[in-house]
């Protein structure tokens, strides 16, 4: 197909995004992946791989996986140096071949990671810590969900990440998360947390540090409200930059909670977040009237928006 110089450039030039599909195909594309690299420059890649032995489910850590698997993963280590963004899905052996394919893209921006491996350990992370770096800060970092050991090797490694954008899911309550939020400092502007808990939400999450944020959005099925509320309280400062507000509260109906309802209703309409442009509440259908009563003062600003469990607008 790209036989001509003349079609291979246009094709280059055109050709922005790539997505490739790996799953357990990896030698394919591995003889294939040197050919392609060679017509195309692609910005952004999204990529899946899973590195398991043929007719095994992810997740069986006793598996013994491929060497030659292993081996050919590494033709797609730096396999397109022109992308900025990276939205990589990976299952495999060992914490390093991760690391490996992380750091092989230069101009490397963006990333999200999902991944997991049956192989990690001390050595390891100091040998990463030594050996495989990151080109440069990553403005924006999607971890959904990802190992705790990722994180502490992307805190200890330089250069110092301080992304603008931080989107992250916690399965485990560790001081990590919360050190890579007061790490990004004034730099963090976006912030996302979905949590299978609101016990992961403890004390270790804060935004003492984060005196520029511009929208943080909360993912938790209880405690939702007591949660926003104490984050956005701890925020630096007599006013605040935060445009965008958005949580789920599927326990609106309880009127256990009415007194931290007002107390969000206060902070949010009041003079610190007087650059406050829009609050979006996740609800049941038949509590939309009661989210409205408990923030009357940020419904008469005509910020307020609520969406159902499928994400429509109920107003």
């Amino acid at each position: 197909m790209l036989e001509t110089e003349a079609f291979s450039s246009m094709v280059r030039s055109l050709v922005t995004h790539l997505e490739l599909d790996v799953g357990e195909d990896i030698s394919y594309f591995a003889s294939a992946i040197p050919k392609l690299a060679f017509h195309l420059a692609p910005r952004s890649l999204e990529m899946y791989i899973l590195n398991l032995p043929e007719n095994e489910e992810p997740f069986d850590w006793e598996l013994e996986r491929d060497p030659r698997i292993q081996e050919a993963q590494r033709a797609f280590l730096g396999c397109f140096p022109t992308i900025v963004s990276l939205n990589l899905s990976m299952t495999c052996g060992t914490f390093a071949e991760v690391i490996e394919m992380i750091t092989s893209f230069p101009l490397l921006q963006n990333l999200k990671l999902s991944s997991s491996w049956d192989d990690e350990s001390e050595i390891m992370l100091a040998d990463c810590n030594n050996r495989l770096l990151l080109p440069k800060e990553i403005r924006s970092l999607s971890l959904c969900p990802v190992e705790p050991f990722f994180l502490r090797w992307l805190l200890q490694h330089g250069p110092l990440q301080r992304p603008s954008s931080l989107d992250l899911r916690l399965y485990e309550s560790e001081f990590v998360h919360g050190q890579l939020i007061r790490q990004a400092g004034s730099s963090l502007a976006h912030l996302k947390i979905n949590s299978t808990s609101d016990a992961l939400l403890s004390e270790h999450i804060n935004l003492e540090e984060s005196p520029n944020l511009r929208s943080l959005h909360v993912i938790v099925w209880e405690n939702a409200v007591k949660i926003v509320l104490r984050l956005l309280s701890g925020l630096p400062g007599s006013s605040t930059t935060v445009e965008d507000v958005e949580f789920q509260a599927w326990e609106a109906g309880s009127d256990s909670v009415v007194g931290l309802w007002a107390e969000l209703d206060l902070l949010l309409a009041g003079p610190r977040f007087a650059k406050l442009r829009k609050v979006t509440v996740g609800v049941l259908k038949t509590h939309s009237s009661i989210v409205k009563e408990r923030l009357v003062r940020v419904d008469s600003l005509k910020i307020l928006r609520l969406k159902d469990q499928s994400g429509d607008l109920l107003n």
